[in-house]
């Protein structure tokens, strides 16, 4: 029951998380025909590897800005867009077009991975549900099975150009589901204040304030020269008027 509820309450984070493991399984196990296209070495290629994680790093910067721009369509929204980075290893002919092309794939990873991981903090606040194990669940299932498909469709012979459309309306797909109907949140009850009780009619209350220059003076006979202030205030429940009395030295 419990794991039904986080599934429910979860399901458009899981999809994008999932989505995103779909994303690398399928590139991970075509990453030796992309690199034979793009006709470098294992050193280079390597390094042209780092290029996906500049394009991370860059919508890591820009995530809070683009997160308040969109609102609640950020998720469905960076999974159509990983949607469309999924065809750019189709453009892979060369070392430049394979770092272009792993520039603009980091750039869509991460910023859906940053708009999931955020929504799943949201969710998990407002519901008080342990989502995370389960969404990064979800993420380890889809690269598995998205890494053996892909796998065994490259060992059928089939080129990248019939696997990454496939993919991509795959991807499709998966961010229409990720659109959800956010709520606002309910309005936050206020306290009513606390009503005094009615006075006793006839009932008074005595304050004395005194105040002299020096307190050790006495209160009969003020030093030459001093002033003292002795107020009495008298203070009805309804009405209250102060009576003030100076006396001067």
């Amino acid at each position: 029951m419990a794991l039904r509820q986080v599934a429910r309450v979860s399901r458009a984070t899981g999809i994008g998380l999932c989505a995103l493991g779909v994303f690398w399984g399928a590139f991970a196990a075509q990453m030796p025909a992309f690199k034979d296209r793009a006709g470098v070495g294992d050193g280079l290629f390597g390094v042209l590897l780092l290029g996906s994680a500049l394009g991370g790093m860059a919508a890591m910067a820009l995530a809070p800005q683009v997160g308040r721009w969109l609102g609640p369509r950020v998720l469905p929204l960076t999974g159509a867009f990983l949607a469309l980075a999924a065809l750019m290893p189709l453009f892979i002919h060369s070392g430049l077009t394979l770092a272009l092309a792993l520039v603009v794939m980091g750039v869509a990873m991460s910023s859906l991975d940053l708009a999931a991981n955020v929504r799943i903090s949201e969710l998990e606040h407002d519901t008080a549900l342990p989502l995370m194990n389960w969404n990064h669940a979800l993420f380890s299932a889809g690269f598995a099975v998205s890494a053996l498909l892909a796998g065994m469709a490259r060992r059928a012979g089939l080129s990248p150009e019939a696997v990454q459309p496939v993919l991509a309306l795959v991807l499709v797909a998966m961010a229409a589901a990720m659109i959800e109907a956010r709520r606002a949140p309910p309005p936050v009850p206020r306290r009513p204040r606390p009503r005094l009780p009615p006075a006793r009619p006839g009932r008074r209350r005595w304050r004395r304030r005194r105040s002299c220059s020096r307190p050790s003076l006495p209160r009969t006979r003020p030093r030459p020269g001093r002033r003292c202030i002795s107020s009495a205030i008298w203070a009805a429940p309804r009405a209250r008027a102060p009576l003030a009395r100076r006396c001067w030295a």
